[in-house]
């Protein structure tokens, strides 16, 4: 997270929230694959749900997600 998301207390709690919302939704991802999340200025002020759903947003649009995943999350 970079500094211009906030101060440290800031930027902690957003890598906090990330990371939490990578291990709960980690059996939608593909296995052995890396990935590199870079917070931006808007994440500053989200809460859990927020960052979650931008989150899976992205992966989807992205093709990173299990296709199993992909159509129970539509239905």
């Amino acid at each position: 997270v970079s500094k211009k998301v906030g101060n440290s207390v800031v930027r902690q709690k957003n890598e906090r929230l990330l990371r939490e919302s990578c291990r709960l939704n980690d059996e939608k991802f593909h296995s052995g694959w890396d990935m590199v999340v870079v917070a931006r200025v808007g994440a500053k002020g989200k809460d859990y749900s927020d960052i979650e759903s931008a989150f899976l947003h992205l992966a989807k649009l992205h093709k990173i997600l299990k296709d199993e995943a992909v159509t129970d999350s539509v239905n």
